[in-house]
């Protein structure tokens, strides 16, 4: 049963991790005026470090509510679906973020 919960942190570590890396470039593109904000559905296009926090566990928070459920149901089937979908989400956010520090690096 401590496996399953340290998949679950470790997911949830990653996502995090991956998401301010994401969050922190876009911001110092923003203030930058070298970019905008490209996801606008919800945040507009130059939206503040807040909102974007806020978006961010709009959109990862039932995934990270959902791997606590599945690693407290002790389900490993359903754990590693929203693992996979929460390394989906970080690597998302790690890729957005490259492209931003290659926007900052010209």
């Amino acid at each position: 049963m401590i496996i399953i919960w340290l998949v679950a942190l470790l997911a949830t570590v990653v996502l995090v991790a991956a998401a301010a890396y994401d969050l922190v470039l876009t911001r110092r593109c923003i203030v930058a005026g070298v970019a905008v904000e490209g996801n606008t559905w919800l945040v507009g296009r130059k939206p503040s470090a807040k909102v974007l926090w806020l978006r961010e566990l709009l959109q990862s928070g039932p995934l990270v509510l959902g791997c606590i459920i599945a690693a407290a149901m002790d389900s490993w089937g359903f754990i590693l679906i929203v693992v996979v979908a929460m390394l989906v989400f970080a690597l998302k956010h790690y890729l957005a973020g490259r492209k931003g520090a290659k926007f900052l690096d010209h």
